[in-house]
């Protein structure tokens, strides 16, 4: 590669790597915002080590499903395989690397919303659900706030009444300290919810952070004057 000139050729190996490099976000005449280089290419003699790293997790399924060799037209089939990845997503979440995690159940969806069938059944499968739910909670801990209120209202949509989504989005509305918008939302997931202990405690929980922030402007207004 000269820069100059293009190469074609077929892709036995590295799949996920050239659909990366395809998704990324690109600016003007389709130029990359963030280059992409290709270096130590050239030609593999016989037996020489391609560079493409094993998957420390044991997980060998490519990361985008264009290139798996899964027949996406059984239901079955494809929940199981993404339940499968939802598991590493798990074991991910448990040893608290929530950024690997959270690529995990990205992954997963990316599996179900490859599944041929129709499109209300995939949104109804119970997977699809959970992953969204589980990636919420690996955004909170991430301090990924609105992405973690996306993936609640994803789920709510579905499931108007699924109490760890409401809880959820309420605890990142917390984090982003709009502690106004928090209270509306328990008091409107209370008339939904009115027994749900949860929602209860973290009304509580903003109306104390709220109280704080107002004694913390009120001392700050004090010492201009």
């Amino acid at each position: 590669m000269d820069g100059k000139h293009v190469v074609f050729g077929r892709v036995i190996n590295g799949h996920d790597l050239v659909t990366e490099i395809e998704n990324q976000a690109t600016k003007a005449q389709d130029k990359p915002v963030v280059d992409v280089t290709i270096s130590e290419c050239g030609e593999l003699a016989e037996g020489e080590d391609d560079g493409v790293p094993l998957p420390e997790d044991g997980d060998l399924l490519p990361n985008y499903p264009e290139h798996a060799r899964v027949d996406f037209s059984d239901k079955v089939e494809v929940i199981s395989v993404a339940e499968n990845i939802r598991t590493l997503g798990n074991n991910l979440f448990g040893a608290q690397d929530f950024e690997k995690a959270a690529e995990k159940y990205s992954k997963a969806i990316r599996y179900l919303y490859f599944y041929s069938g129709s499109e209300d059944e995939l949104y109804q499968i119970t997977p699809t659900i959970l992953c969204r739910l589980n990636r919420a909670a690996c955004y909170l801990k991430l301090g990924k706030n609105d992405l973690a209120i996306q993936d609640c209202d994803d789920v709510l949509e579905i499931e108007p009444t699924n109490e760890k989504a409401h809880f959820r989005k309420i605890e990142a509305i917390i984090q982003k300290k709009d502690y106004d918008a928090a209270l509306k939302l328990c008091k409107d997931t209370l008339v939904v919810l009115p027994e749900n202990v949860q929602i209860q405690k973290q009304q509580v929980k903003a109306k104390k952070l709220k109280d704080a922030e107002r004694k913390r402007e009120q001392k700050a207004y004090a010492k201009m004057f």
